[in-house]
Protein backbone atom coordinates (compact mmCIF):
# COMPACT_ATOMS: atom_id res chain seq x y z
CA UNK A 1 0.00 0.00 0.00
CA UNK A 2 2.58 2.37 0.56
CA UNK A 3 4.70 1.62 -2.71
CA UNK A 4 1.39 2.23 -4.39
CA UNK A 5 0.41 5.11 -2.31
CA UNK A 6 4.46 6.32 -3.48
CA UNK A 7 3.57 6.05 -6.89
CA UNK A 8 0.23 7.50 -7.40
CA UNK A 9 1.64 10.72 -5.64
CA UNK A 10 4.40 10.90 -8.35
CA UNK A 11 2.13 10.08 -10.79
CA UNK A 12 -0.33 12.64 -9.81
CA UNK A 13 2.63 15.37 -9.89
CA UNK A 14 3.21 14.64 -13.57
CA UNK A 15 2.81 18.23 -16.04
CA UNK A 16 1.08 16.77 -19.27
CA UNK A 17 1.02 19.62 -21.56
CA UNK A 18 0.00 19.69 -25.44
CA UNK A 19 0.19 22.73 -26.92
CA UNK A 20 0.93 24.55 -23.61
CA UNK A 21 -2.58 23.40 -22.51
CA UNK A 22 -2.00 21.73 -19.31
CA UNK A 23 -4.46 18.31 -19.06
CA UNK A 24 -4.94 16.14 -15.91
CA UNK A 25 -3.66 12.96 -16.07
CA UNK A 26 -5.74 9.64 -13.52
CA UNK A 27 -3.98 6.63 -13.09
CA UNK A 28 -6.27 3.68 -11.35
CA UNK A 29 -3.75 1.04 -9.71
CA UNK A 30 -4.37 -2.98 -9.18
CA UNK A 31 -2.98 -5.30 -6.56
CA UNK A 32 -2.53 -8.93 -6.33
CA UNK A 33 -0.56 -10.26 -3.76
CA UNK A 34 0.95 -13.71 -3.97
CA UNK A 35 0.18 -16.44 -3.20
CA UNK A 36 -2.65 -15.36 -1.64
CA UNK A 37 -4.39 -14.13 -4.82
CA UNK A 38 -2.71 -17.02 -7.26
CA UNK A 39 -0.22 -19.14 -7.54
CA UNK A 40 0.54 -18.75 -11.49
CA UNK A 41 1.55 -15.67 -13.08
CA UNK A 42 -1.50 -15.09 -15.17
CA UNK A 43 -3.61 -15.64 -12.25
CA UNK A 44 -1.74 -12.81 -10.29
CA UNK A 45 -2.35 -10.63 -13.60
CA UNK A 46 -5.78 -10.89 -13.93
CA UNK A 47 -6.89 -10.16 -10.70
CA UNK A 48 -4.85 -7.01 -10.62
CA UNK A 49 -6.60 -6.36 -13.42
CA UNK A 50 -9.91 -7.00 -12.27
CA UNK A 51 -8.53 -4.76 -9.07
CA UNK A 52 -7.49 -1.73 -11.21
CA UNK A 53 -11.02 -2.01 -13.07
CA UNK A 54 -12.82 -1.68 -9.53
CA UNK A 55 -10.05 0.86 -8.72
CA UNK A 56 -11.62 2.81 -11.84
CA UNK A 57 -14.91 2.19 -10.80
CA UNK A 58 -14.00 3.68 -7.46
CA UNK A 59 -13.31 7.37 -8.94
CA UNK A 60 -9.95 6.71 -10.36
CA UNK A 61 -6.79 8.14 -9.10
CA UNK A 62 -6.76 5.20 -6.73
CA UNK A 63 -5.79 1.76 -5.61
CA UNK A 64 -7.49 -1.21 -5.00
CA UNK A 65 -6.64 -4.76 -3.46
CA UNK A 66 -7.55 -7.88 -4.88
CA UNK A 67 -10.45 -9.06 -2.48
CA UNK A 68 -11.86 -12.56 -3.24
CA UNK A 69 -15.17 -11.61 -1.30
CA UNK A 70 -16.33 -8.64 -3.80
CA UNK A 71 -17.78 -9.84 -6.98
CA UNK A 72 -15.68 -8.26 -9.75
CA UNK A 73 -17.51 -9.97 -12.22
CA UNK A 74 -20.66 -8.82 -11.63
CA UNK A 75 -20.02 -5.59 -11.54
CA UNK A 76 -17.95 -5.82 -14.72
CA UNK A 77 -20.95 -7.28 -16.36
CA UNK A 78 -23.22 -4.01 -15.14
CA UNK A 79 -20.32 -1.83 -16.50
CA UNK A 80 -20.52 -2.99 -19.91
CA UNK A 81 -24.20 -3.07 -19.58
CA UNK A 82 -24.49 0.77 -18.99
CA UNK A 83 -21.46 1.33 -21.84
CA UNK A 84 -23.67 -0.56 -24.50
CA UNK A 85 -26.90 1.60 -23.22
CA UNK A 86 -24.74 5.09 -23.22
CA UNK A 87 -23.41 4.39 -26.71
CA UNK A 88 -26.65 3.97 -28.40
CA UNK A 89 -28.38 6.88 -26.70
CA UNK A 90 -25.10 8.56 -28.07
CA UNK A 91 -25.59 7.12 -31.64
CA UNK A 92 -29.34 7.25 -31.41
CA UNK A 93 -29.66 10.61 -29.68
CA UNK A 94 -32.06 9.46 -26.86
CA UNK A 95 -30.07 11.94 -24.15
CA UNK A 96 -33.24 14.33 -23.65
CA UNK A 97 -33.06 17.56 -21.76
CA UNK A 98 -36.63 19.29 -19.67
CA UNK A 99 -36.28 22.54 -18.64
CA UNK A 100 -37.62 22.92 -14.55
CA UNK A 101 -38.13 26.59 -14.31
CA UNK A 102 -36.81 27.98 -11.29
CA UNK A 103 -38.69 30.46 -9.64
CA UNK A 104 -38.01 33.94 -7.93
CA UNK A 105 -39.97 34.17 -5.23
CA UNK A 106 -39.77 37.82 -4.32
CA UNK A 107 -39.98 39.01 -8.05
CA UNK A 108 -42.73 36.54 -8.74
CA UNK A 109 -41.52 35.78 -11.87
CA UNK A 110 -39.23 32.93 -13.51
CA UNK A 111 -35.75 33.70 -13.06
CA UNK A 112 -34.53 30.90 -15.72
CA UNK A 113 -34.67 27.03 -16.40
CA UNK A 114 -32.15 24.60 -15.17
CA UNK A 115 -31.66 21.67 -17.92
CA UNK A 116 -32.23 18.10 -16.80
CA UNK A 117 -30.76 15.55 -18.10
CA UNK A 118 -33.01 12.12 -19.37
CA UNK A 119 -32.42 9.25 -21.42
CA UNK A 120 -35.50 8.63 -23.18
CA UNK A 121 -35.88 4.66 -24.46
CA UNK A 122 -37.84 3.45 -27.00
CA UNK A 123 -41.00 1.79 -25.01
CA UNK A 124 -41.11 5.96 -23.44
CA UNK A 125 -39.46 5.11 -20.13
CA UNK A 126 -37.13 7.97 -18.66
CA UNK A 127 -33.59 6.49 -17.16
CA UNK A 128 -32.36 9.73 -14.51
CA UNK A 129 -29.11 10.91 -14.34
CA UNK A 130 -28.59 8.91 -11.24
CA UNK A 131 -28.76 5.35 -13.01
CA UNK A 132 -26.01 6.37 -15.75
CA UNK A 133 -24.02 9.04 -15.00
CA UNK A 134 -21.31 7.48 -12.71
CA UNK A 135 -20.95 4.65 -15.25
CA UNK A 136 -20.78 7.32 -17.63
CA UNK A 137 -17.77 9.26 -15.86
CA UNK A 138 -16.11 5.55 -15.23
CA UNK A 139 -16.08 4.63 -18.90
CA UNK A 140 -14.92 8.40 -20.21
CA UNK A 141 -18.61 8.83 -21.99
CA UNK A 142 -19.18 11.80 -19.87
CA UNK A 143 -16.97 14.12 -22.54
CA UNK A 144 -19.38 13.39 -25.23
CA UNK A 145 -22.47 13.71 -23.32
CA UNK A 146 -21.55 17.16 -21.78
CA UNK A 147 -20.51 17.89 -25.54
CA UNK A 148 -24.31 16.81 -26.44
CA UNK A 149 -26.07 18.80 -23.83
CA UNK A 150 -24.32 21.92 -24.57
CA UNK A 151 -25.30 21.78 -27.77
CA UNK A 152 -29.00 20.98 -27.33
CA UNK A 153 -29.13 23.75 -24.48
CA UNK A 154 -27.88 26.14 -27.20
CA UNK A 155 -30.76 24.88 -29.46
CA UNK A 156 -33.16 25.32 -26.62
CA UNK A 157 -31.46 28.83 -26.06
CA UNK A 158 -31.93 29.93 -29.78
CA UNK A 159 -35.37 28.95 -30.11
CA UNK A 160 -36.02 31.70 -27.39
CA UNK A 161 -34.57 33.90 -28.56
CA UNK A 162 -36.47 33.39 -31.94
CA UNK A 163 -39.73 34.09 -29.65
CA UNK A 164 -38.28 37.16 -27.90
CA UNK A 165 -37.75 35.11 -24.66
CA UNK A 166 -34.84 36.11 -22.66
CA UNK A 167 -34.74 33.58 -20.23
CA UNK A 168 -31.37 32.10 -19.16
CA UNK A 169 -30.69 28.63 -18.87
CA UNK A 170 -28.41 26.63 -16.32
CA UNK A 171 -26.97 23.38 -17.91
CA UNK A 172 -24.03 21.03 -15.56
CA UNK A 173 -20.23 20.94 -16.52
CA UNK A 174 -19.23 17.49 -14.87
CA UNK A 175 -16.31 17.21 -13.12
CA UNK A 176 -14.07 15.63 -15.62
CA UNK A 177 -14.67 18.24 -18.05
CA UNK A 178 -13.67 20.51 -14.95
CA UNK A 179 -10.72 19.53 -14.30
CA UNK A 180 -9.37 19.57 -18.02
CA UNK A 181 -9.80 22.15 -20.82
CA UNK A 182 -11.17 20.00 -23.50
CA UNK A 183 -14.32 21.25 -23.28
CA UNK A 184 -13.17 24.60 -24.08
CA UNK A 185 -12.75 24.88 -28.50
CA UNK A 186 -16.76 22.98 -28.03
CA UNK A 187 -17.63 25.81 -25.79
CA UNK A 188 -16.22 28.81 -27.77
CA UNK A 189 -17.88 27.21 -30.83
CA UNK A 190 -21.01 27.15 -29.53
CA UNK A 191 -21.07 30.72 -28.03
CA UNK A 192 -20.13 32.25 -30.82
CA UNK A 193 -22.84 30.97 -32.69
CA UNK A 194 -24.84 33.96 -34.79
CA UNK A 195 -27.84 35.14 -32.24
CA UNK A 196 -26.32 33.24 -29.14
CA UNK A 197 -26.65 35.80 -25.63
CA UNK A 198 -23.73 34.02 -23.47
CA UNK A 199 -24.90 36.59 -20.56
CA UNK A 200 -28.17 33.99 -20.38
CA UNK A 201 -25.70 31.09 -19.78
CA UNK A 202 -25.22 29.47 -16.49
CA UNK A 203 -22.88 26.94 -16.21
CA UNK A 204 -23.51 24.65 -12.84
CA UNK A 205 -20.14 23.06 -11.09
CA UNK A 206 -20.37 20.92 -8.06
CA UNK A 207 -18.29 22.29 -5.45
CA UNK A 208 -16.53 18.90 -4.97
CA UNK A 209 -15.49 18.85 -8.53
CA UNK A 210 -14.54 22.70 -8.55
CA UNK A 211 -11.52 21.56 -5.89
CA UNK A 212 -10.88 18.72 -6.67
CA UNK A 213 -8.27 20.24 -8.86
CA UNK A 214 -8.66 23.52 -8.31
CA UNK A 215 -6.18 25.27 -10.64
CA UNK A 216 -7.68 23.40 -13.50
CA UNK A 217 -11.14 24.00 -12.80
CA UNK A 218 -9.86 28.28 -12.04
CA UNK A 219 -8.27 28.04 -15.23
CA UNK A 220 -11.84 27.02 -17.04
CA UNK A 221 -13.96 28.86 -14.85
CA UNK A 222 -11.92 31.94 -15.64
CA UNK A 223 -11.87 31.68 -19.11
CA UNK A 224 -15.71 30.50 -19.70
CA UNK A 225 -16.33 33.72 -17.94
CA UNK A 226 -14.15 35.82 -20.20
CA UNK A 227 -17.04 34.59 -22.81
CA UNK A 228 -19.75 36.06 -21.34
CA UNK A 229 -21.30 33.38 -19.24
CA UNK A 230 -22.49 33.15 -15.33
CA UNK A 231 -21.33 30.38 -12.97
CA UNK A 232 -23.63 29.09 -10.41
CA UNK A 233 -22.20 26.64 -7.41
CA UNK A 234 -24.74 23.25 -6.68
CA UNK A 235 -24.94 21.34 -4.22
CA UNK A 236 -23.57 23.74 -2.27
CA UNK A 237 -22.28 22.75 1.13
CA UNK A 238 -23.30 19.01 0.76
CA UNK A 239 -19.52 17.69 0.37
CA UNK A 240 -18.06 20.45 2.57
CA UNK A 241 -18.06 24.22 2.73
CA UNK A 242 -14.75 25.08 1.47
CA UNK A 243 -15.75 27.75 -0.62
Amino acid sequence: ELLAQHLMYILKNIDYCINNEPYQVSFSVGIAISPLDGLTQHDLLAHADLAMYHAKKMGRSRYHIYDKSVDYQAALEKQMYWKSMIDQAIEQDEFVLFYQPILDIKQRIISHYECLLRIEQADGTMLMPGDFIEYAEQLGSIDAIDRLVFTKMIERHLSFQATGNNAKLAVNLSGRSMNNMQILPHLEQLLSLPGVKPELIIIEITETSAVSNFSSAQELIQKIKALGCHFALDDFGVGFSSF
